[in-house]
């Protein structure tokens, strides 16, 4: 893996469009992908499986989740900008 491999992104609206091209490319990247989602479980669900069919390791997270988006990327050990 490379040096991204411990690595958390946070993508909000990442099951299609320019979050589901930058999930993908931070995925191969390395990247551990955390995508936020409000509405569309199922294309969102779809968009994680590919992450996952190309080797990469992603979750879930909406704001039905038990985690807030600052949770996550605290967890991570991220930076908030």
């Amino acid at each position: 893996m490379n040096m991204q491999a411990s690595k958390v992104a946070l993508v909000t609206g990442g099951s299609r469009g320019i979050g589901r091209a930058a999930s993908y490319e931070l995925a191969r990247q390395g990247y551990i992908i955390a995508v936020h989602y409000r509405v569309n479980t199922a294309a969102t669900e779809q968009m994680l499986a590919g992450i996952r069919e190309r080797g990469g390791i992603g979750f879930l997270t909406s704001p039905a989740s038990q985690w807030t988006t600052g949770q996550i990327i605290d967890a991570s050990g991220g930076y908030r900008l």
